[in-house]
Parts: C-alpha cells; sequence; structure tokens
C-alpha cells in the first residue's frame, strides 16, 4: 500500500513523500530513516487520489501535494512549479517538471500542459 506522508527534514523544511509500505508503522518508520520527523501519514486510495502511471516513477500525487502548498504560501502556478523543478531531485521528475513549465510558458492552460504527458498523468487527472 501507498501513504502519503507529510513531514519535517533537516533543514526544517516540511516536506511530502509517497512510500510503499505494508502498513502505517513501517511508511513511518521509512520515513524516520530518511531523518524525517513524521507530522502526518494517511494511505492513498488507489484510483483516486494516486495517479502515477505504470509507465512512470512520477508522482502526480505529490505533485499536487507540493504545489498546493506552494501555492497556499502566495506562489503563482508557474512559480510553484519552477520551484519544485529547481528541487527536483529525480531527473525523470525534473524532466516531466521542465516540460510543464515550458508548456505554460507557451501559454497553454494546466490541462493541455498535463495532457502533453499522457504516460504521467492520468485522463482523470488531466479533467480535475
Amino acid at each position: 500500500m501507498n501513504y502519503l506522508v507529510k513531514a519535517v527534514n533537516s533543514r526544517s523544511e516540511i516536506v511530502a513523500l509517497e512510500f510503499r509500505a505494508s502498513d502505517a508503522l513501517v511508511a513511518k518508520e521509512l520515513a524516520a530513516r530518511q531523518g524525517l520527523r513524521v507530522l502526518s501519514l494517511r494511505p492513498t486510495l488507489s484510483g483516486l487520489l494516486s495517479f502515477t502511471s505504470r509507465r512512470s516513477r512520477f508522482s502526480s500525487t505529490l505533485l499536487s501535494v507540493e504545489m498546493l502548498s506552494l501555492i497556499d504560501a502566495g506562489l503563482n502556478l508557474v512559480e510553484a512549479i519552477q520551484a519544485l523543478t529547481e528541487k527536483a531531485s529525480q531527473p525523470e521528475a525534473r524532466g516531466v517538471l521542465e516540460q510543464l513549465l515550458g508548456s505554460l510558458r507557451e501559454g497553454l492552460s494546466f490541462s493541455q500542459a498535463l495532457s502533453r504527458l499522457p504516460q504521467h498523468f492520468s485522463p482523470l487527472y488531466i479533467r480535475i
């Protein structure tokens, strides 16, 4: 099962990560092993909250949580995606975010930008 974990890292930043674990205690242990102090933990609902494609390791669930935090902090959509691009450590995630950013800068709507990446975003996610 996948668990969405909100935690504080060693730099006192709030992060959201998704862990695959047999139960919540194991997910919490995995986060602690990475030096994270868990604030909240909840299972993702397959098909509703976790839209990670079988063809992709990119997590649209994590993207949504992180974007929401940045937008709530006052950034606009482009600024939020740019910030996530700059902090992305995985090459696949950085590539997806760079493509989204490029599409938005071309003037496409967010849903149009997402639809250019069907291997990473489900049709339901794009429509939402």
